[in-house]
């Protein structure tokens, strides 16, 4: 065989070679541009688990807190006793027993307060408190701010808003109380955290809103999320010790030091005790402090956990319910 033949495959063979040598560098390129984006999102897996596991953790506080307090008022000890299991057990929510029209398969969250039927005690505007046991299960809408009814889970009844002063309703171990606070708004519904009779006190109020996915995919990029999903946010207001004046707040130092520019060298102190960062649960200890300072709050003191905060204060006086 002549050096001229043996040339000919060599040639073919290196043209070949040229050819895949750019598409061998592209998925090379590939392969590093994944191993990057895993070892990127590693920290953020690993930051989400945490917070599950401290979530977890905070639900198992609250539902013991909750097992030690609910004695001061017969109507709420009563829901949580019939809630128990003792005399009645709430039907699971079916797809056809409350409208679902913001629902979809893939959507997270939910526009209700739970998903599943609770159940729950009403005071109307003439004081009277209705039903009575075992009657009604409730489901209250936090996007339209509507409480449904049901006798048995399928039928539904709404209600008039109008004509509901305040309301408790139950699920598992966390009793939600909603009141009317008519010198803030007449038609809106606020859930106390922290209330007393000569003191400060403090409500939130819950918006949920359905915030569409946002994903997007260019080329090997992709960013936003492929889920609807119901968020919630909150509004706090402190009622001032005359319970007719009140300041809408945030959660960041600037908006709780204006609302208390009374008690600044108090609030200061506060923060220097306990550190800048401010949550809902500092918050209430804030206010917690500013009133046992005014030596104006009962001494007896009741835990009650309210709508997944960690620690609610209430005074000897008695809830409408």
């Amino acid at each position: 065989m002549t050096a001229s033949a043996i040339n000919i495959p060599i040639k073919k063979l290196l043209i070949l070679v040229a050819f895949l040598l750019p598409m061998l560098q592209v998925v090379q390129g590939q392969v590093d541009t994944l191993r990057r984006r895993a070892q990127d999102s590693l920290p953020q897996r690993r930051g989400q688990q945490q917070q599950e596991q401290g979530d977890r953790q905070q639900q198992l506080d609250q539902q013991q807190r909750t097992r030690e307090m609910l004695n001061h008022d017969e109507h709420v000890r009563e829901l949580v006793q019939v809630y128990d299991g003792t005399n009645f057990k709430p039907p699971a929510l079916k797809n056809s027993g409350i409208p679902t029209w913001y629902e979809k398969a893939a959507t997270k969250g939910s526009p209700y307060l739970s998903h599943r039927w609770l159940a729950g005690v009403i005071e109307t505007n003439d004081g009277r408190v209705s039903p009575g046991q075992n009657s009604f299960v409730y489901a209250y809408d936090k996007v339209n701010e509507k409480l449904v009814a049901s006798r048995d889970g399928i039928g539904i009844i709404n209600l008039s808003m109008d004509t509901i002063r305040s309301f408790a309703l139950a699920d598992s171990n966390t009793v939600y109380l909603f009141e009317r606070l008519p010198f803030i708004k007449s038609g809106l519904f606020f859930q106390p955290i922290l209330k007393t009779e000569k003191g400060f006190s403090l409500y939130k109020r819950v918006l949920t809103k359905l915030e569409p996915a946002d994903f997007q995919a260019t080329g090997y990029r992709a960013t936003g999320r492929r889920f609807d999903e119901y968020v919630d946010y909150y509004e706090y207001y402190l009622v001032y010790p005359d319970h007719q004046t009140y300041k809408k707040i945030y959660l960041h130092l600037p908006s709780v030091r204006k609302a208390l520019k009374s008690k600044e060298a108090e609030v200061k102190d506060f923060f220097n005790r306990n550190g800048d960062l401010l949550t809902e649960e500092s918050l209430t200890d804030l206010i917690h402090m500013l009133n046992n300072k005014l030596n104006c709050c009962s001494t007896t003191l009741v835990k009650l956990t309210i709508c997944n905060v960690p620690k609610q204060e209430y005074s000897g006086q008695r809830s409408r319910f």
